[in-house]
């Protein structure tokens, strides 16, 4: 049995009358209004519809207003970059596998994985090593984060061709404990070309963590000090009058490798050392070359243009034609 309503007509509108109670099989609730539901619910559909589909009016181009909404300046973003070549202690399962010693071995220097760093240490005489990272980009950012250094001695990144008879080296030179400088030298047929040295840059601290970075630009090279994230140019050498890296042939035989000079008694840990490629400083003026009916030029799967890259000193900045691969 169910209880149901039923309606009386009074003078304003339907009220409740009473209650009756009827069998399962003829109940029913009577709402008379109900049936204009439908009706009004599709007229409301329509409504709805009708203003969705509403497109605004034409706008002429030249009518056309922009505002930014946002804005950000990419300097070596970590997001940004396409990672190419590491060595993370923390990630090395046999040391002289992955990163086997290479070049020639002078003195007695250790090597140990300890607390998820690499530590470089003499005892009592001096030593120098090598160790391959990876291949080489002549456009590429290489950095090298320095974790510590005790005593005297150097220690930084090497882009060389196996039989070390030309390379370019950039390296942190400390004196008991205490960062002095960054020494950059370039060595071609074994002999000594160019060497320049970079004062430490002023406000920032001479122990403790430091990240040493080069950023390659083919004919010459950026070369920074990372402190408490704050990217500071120490130098812009540059190296075309002696090696043109650009060569196809150089760019395959070149390596990256993390070197290390130490006197006696002497310490250096590394967090890691690394290479990408990675927006670098900025870029300027990019401009994208297009053909005759000013349609991008794409050629062999790449994007063609031009730019300045941030970094260089005036009046001579980098300028020249790039091209990426849009899919990337």
């Amino acid at each position: 049995m169910l209880t149901t309503l039923s309606f009386a007509k009074s003078e304003h509108n339907w009220v409740p009358a009473r209650k009756e109670k009827h069998p399962m099989k003829n109940s029913r609730i009577v709402y008379p209004r109900l049936r204009y539901l439908p009706v009004v619910f599709s007229a409301l559909l329509c409504a709805v519809a009708t203003e969705g589909l509403a497109q605004p009016p034409d706008v002429a181009p030249q009518a056309l207003v922009f505002r930014r909404q946002a804005t950000r300046r990419m300097v070596f973003d970590r997001s940004q970059q396409i990672p190419l070549a590491s060595l993370k202690p923390s990630k090395i399962v046999g040391l002289d596998l992955m990163h086997p010693e290479v070049g020639d071995r002078q003195g007695m220097s250790r090597l140990s994985i300890e607390a998820g760093r690499l530590r470089i240490s003499t005892d009592d005489q001096s030593g120098s090593s090598a160790r391959w990272v990876g291949g080489f980009n002549p456009f590429a950012t290489f950095e090298l984060s320095l974790h510590q250094f005790k005593g005297t001695g150097q220690i930084g990144l090497r882009f060389c061709d196996p039989n070390l008879k030309d390379y370019l080296e950039a390296c942190v030179v400390a004196e008991n404990g205490k960062y002095q400088k960054i020494e950059w030298v370039v060595v071609k047929g074994g002999e000594e070309v160019s060497r320049k040295q970079y004062a430490w840059p002023d406000g920032v601290e001479t122990t403790g963590p430091v990240r040493l970075r080069v950023q390659m630009q083919a004919v010459g090279a950026n070369v920074y000090i990372e402190s408490q994230g704050k990217s500071i140019l120490v130098g812009y050498p540059d190296f075309n009058d002696h090696l043109e890296l650009r060569r196809k042939d150089l760019m395959g035989r070149y390596e990256f490798r993390l070197f290390s000079r130490l006197a006696a008694h002497s310490m250096a840990e590394i967090d890691e050392a690394q290479s990408a490629l990675t927006p670098g400083n900025g870029q300027a003026d990019i401009r994208a070359i297009t053909n005759q009916s000013g349609e991008p030029l794409l050629d062999q799967g790449r994007v063609w243009l031009t730019m300045t890259i941030r970094g260089r000193a005036l009046p001579h900045p980098m300028q020249g034609v790039f091209s990426m691969n849009p899919s990337v």
